[in-house]
C-alpha cells in the first residue's frame, strides 16, 4: 500500500514538474533580424516561462522589415526589400516578390493574405501577398504617409489601427480601406512601439511609446495611452530609457517591447519590457539572445512545426 501511494506521489510530482519545466506552451514572441550585428538571427521568447531558443537563421540580412507569425516581408537590404519569405519544414523559403519595394513599412496578416502598407519608397500604397505565394496585387490607398509607423490589430472588428510614422495620426483600416480617424497621439512618433490590451473594466486601451519626433528632432521615452472611445490620449509612466527602433508584440493580453536603440548610450539593447497595466509602469520581462533594433517581432502560437527546430 505504501509503495502504491509512493508511486502515485512520484507520478504527480513528475507531471507537476513537467508542466513547470516545459520549455514552451501557449503563445510566444518570435524575433528576427535587425541590430548592429547578427541580423540574420531568429529567436523565440516565451513570456510565461522566460524560455528562449534560436531558430534557423534568415537566408539574407533583414532590417526595417515586418514579421507576421512566420511570414517576413521587405527590409532595407537591397536583395530583401522586394521579397517575402516564410518558415516551412525548418527552413526559410521564398514566398513571393512584392509589387513595390518595402522597407520601414507596416503589415497585417489577414485570411486574404499579407497586407503590406507604405514604406520608404511608397508611403501611401498597399498591396496584398497571398499566403500561397505569387506576385503581390494592389490593395487600398492609405490616408496618410506610413513609414516607420506601428500597427495594432483589432480582432474584434477585423481591422488594423496605424499609429504615427510621419505624423501623430491614428487611423483605422479594414481590407476595403479607410474606416475612421481616432484621436491623434500627443507626440509625433516614428520608429516607436505600440500595443493594445483590454483593462479590468473591459475597455480597449491603445499604447504608444518611445520613438523619434522628426519635427522637434527629439528622441523619446514617453508613453501615452488612449481608451478607445475617449477624446484624447494621456501621458503615463515613461520607458526606462530613451529609445527607438524597438518592436512590439501582444501575448495573453499583455504588451511587450523587444530591443531598441538606446539613444543616450548609442547601443542596441537586448531587453524585453512588459507594460504592467495594473501598476501603469514598465517592468523587465527578460532578455533576447542578442541586442537588436529595427528588427521585427510577432506573437506566435508555439507548436511543434516551429519549436522542433528551435535550439
Amino acid at each position: 500500500m505504501i509503495l502504491q501511494l509512493f508511486t502515485v506521489y512520484l507520478f504527480l510530482v513528475e507531471n507537476a514538474l513537467g508542466a513547470i519545466l516545459s520549455p514552451y506552451s501557449g503563445d510566444g514572441i518570435v524575433i528576427s533580424g535587425g541590430g548592429q550585428a547578427l541580423n540574420k538571427w531568429v529567436e523565440v521568447f516565451v513570456p510565461s516561462t522566460g524560455y528562449s531558443c534560436i531558430l534557423p537563421s534568415l537566408p539574407d540580412d533583414r532590417k526595417d522589415h515586418t514579421m507576421n507569425n512566420m511570414y517576413i516581408c521587405g527590409g532595407s537590404d537591397f536583395y530583401a526589400r522586394d521579397l517575402c519569405i516564410h518558415f516551412v519544414d525548418g527552413q526559410w523559403t521564398s514566398l513571393s516578390s512584392t509589387k513595390e519595394s518595402r522597407d520601414e513599412h507596416s503589415s497585417w496578416l489577414t485570411p486574404q493574405g499579407l497586407v503590406l502598407m507604405g514604406g520608404t519608397y511608397t508611403m501611401q500604397s498597399t498591396e496584398i501577398i497571398t499566403l500561397e505565394g505569387g506576385q503581390g496585387g494592389p490593395g487600398f490607398n492609405l490616408s496618410y504617409d506610413v513609414r516607420g509607423s506601428c500597427v495594432l490589430e483589432d480582432k474584434t472588428t477585423n481591422s488594423i489601427i496605424v499609429t504615427g510614422g510621419m505624423g501623430n495620426e491614428v487611423t483605422r483600416y479594414d481590407l476595403l480601406g479607410y474606416l475612421e480617424d481616432l484621436p491623434c497621439m500627443l507626440r509625433i512618433r516614428n520608429n516607436h512601439g505600440c500595443g493594445s490590451y483590454t483593462n479590468s473594466d473591459g475597455n480597449q486601451i491603445l499604447l504608444a511609446a518611445g520613438g523619434f519626433d522628426h519635427v522637434e528632432f527629439e528622441y523619446m521615452s514617453s508613453t501615452e495611452l488612449l481608451t478607445v472611445g475617449s477624446d484624447a490620449w494621456t501621458m503615463t509612466t515613461s520607458l526606462p530609457a530613451v529609445m527607438y527602433g524597438m518592436r512590439s508584440a501582444n501575448v495573453d493580453n499583455k504588451v511587450f517591447f523587444t530591443g531598441g536603440y538606446l539613444r543616450d548610450v548609442g547601443i542596441d539593447t537586448d531587453n524585453i519590457e512588459e507594460w504592467d497595466a495594473a501598476e501603469n509602469k514598465w517592468k523587465r520581462a527578460g532578455k533576447m539572445k542578442t541586442a537588436r533594433s529595427n528588427h521585427a517581432a510577432s506573437s506566435i502560437q508555439l507548436d511543434d512545426s516551429v519549436m522542433n527546430h528551435c535550439i
